[in-house]
């Protein structure tokens, strides 16, 4: 698959997933906000100073980050965003939440591409 198809179909399956993620959180009294998306190239190299990985899915627009806020904090515990992050795998077979990870990312939601989670 090409880059702008998989591009293409992660941004068909965001669409679809926010009215589900802002549904799943009003049941609970809670707010999504939206995270980091892209990230410029440029930003590349001090990334991995701040945590992230150097063939981040950021940089090639199919990840993005969904953040639960409760009274206006953001929610950090893995446990938060398990429900989330199974709603998000079911969307599709590219879906990957960063939940699954060695190194969890809970608010990272993303699209396999190229073996790259």
């Amino acid at each position: 698959m090409k880059l702008s198809e998989a591009q293409h179909e992660f941004g068909r399956c965001v669409a679809a997933f926010l009215p589900i993620a802002y549904k799943w959180a009003e049941a609970y009294g809670h707010r999504i906000t939206l995270g980091e998306l892209f990230i410029p190239p440029a930003c590349k190299p001090g990334y991995r100073s701040l945590g992230g990985i150097s063939n981040s899915l950021h940089f090639k627009k199919l990840a993005i980050h969904l953040y639960v806020l409760v009274h206006g904090q953001k929610l950090g515990e893995f446990n938060d965003y398990i429900e989330l992050g199974e709603m998000w795998e079911l969307l599709h077979e590219r879906a990957t939440w960063g939940g699954r990870f060695p190194h969890r990312d809970a608010v990272h939601f993303s699209f396999t591409y190229n073996g790259v989670k």
